[in-house]
Parts: C-alpha cells; sequence; structure tokens
C-alpha cells in the first residue's frame, strides 16, 4: 500500500464530521501523514424580497465565521493543530479537489452516507470528487 503523507478530510460540521474527522486523524496517524481539513461554504445569497430595492444580504461570511470557528473546537479537543483548519468559499466538489491539488494533498477523506429512493438519483458530493481528483479518494461511512 501507497504511503500518505498528506490527507485532506472534507466535511460538514455535524455529527457525522466529527467522526470523520476523527477516523480521517486516526489514518493521519497510522501514515504519520499531514492531516487538513477542510469545509467548502457554497455563495449563500438570499433574495431581499420584500421590494425595497435593497441588494439581499450576503451570509457567506458569517456562515463561514461559524464554521471555522466549529471546526477549531473539534481540532483544538482532538490536538488537530488548529493551523491545519481550512474554510473555503467555492462550488463543493471543484473546492475539494482544487485544495487538494494546490496543497499536494495524495488522499482526500470524504463521507459517505447511505441513499435510498430519490436521493440516489441525484448527484453527490464524494462521487463528483472522485471522478475528478488527482489523487486517491476515500469514502467512509459516517451514518450511525
Amino acid at each position: 500500500m501507497e504511503e500518505y503523507r498528506h490527507i485532506l478530510v472534507a466535511l460538514e460540521p455535524d455529527a457525522a464530521g466529527r467522526r470523520l474527522l476523527q477516523r480521517a486523524q486516526a489514518l493521519a496517524r497510522r501514515f504519520e501523514a499531514k492531516l487538513s481539513v477542510l469545509h467548502v461554504v457554497e455563495y449563500v445569497l438570499l433574495d431581499a424580497g420584500d421590494g425595497s430595492g435593497l441588494p439581499p444580504p450576503d451570509l457567506t461570511e458569517p456562515l463561514t465565521l461559524q464554521v471555522r470557528e466549529q471546526l477549531l473546537g473539534w481540532c483544538r479537543e482532538l490536538g488537530v493543530p488548529e493551523d491545519a483548519v481550512q474554510v473555503v468559499i467555492d462550488g463543493i466538489k471543484s473546492g475539494i479537489v482544487s485544495h487538494a491539488e494546490r496543497h499536494g494533498v495524495d488522499l482526500i477523506v470524504v463521507g459517505h452516507h447511505r441513499r435510498e429512493g430519490l436521493s440516489a438519483l441525484f448527484s453527490h458530493t464524494e462521487e463528483g470528487v472522485m471522478s475528478r481528483a488527482h489523487c486517491d479518494v476515500l469514502a467512509v461511512a459516517v451514518d450511525a
């Protein structure tokens, strides 16, 4: 098996994301690899819809700061260096892949949720990342 030197975990700020971070941290320890933590915020613009003529509020920056604080808290609890955390504004799939390419990542870890019914028909982050990445991708089952 190839030795990984830089592992990127792309996660959501929820219970499944916390479990995914713990799994990625264990992998990084096993390979003695650098661990980077990434959350991608898609641009969030609300329609004011009130006829005021005012531009709609941009919620991207407050959301970015809130997510960053949550991830930093998890990293402090788990002993992951705070400088490992990045929160970027981009498309989710393209943001993960381009971040991995720019930072020399050789393994991307993403969460995988089991899907049934109509949700199984739609495009999912892990599949999009796997099809675009220029490095290995590990999809970890995060359903409790």
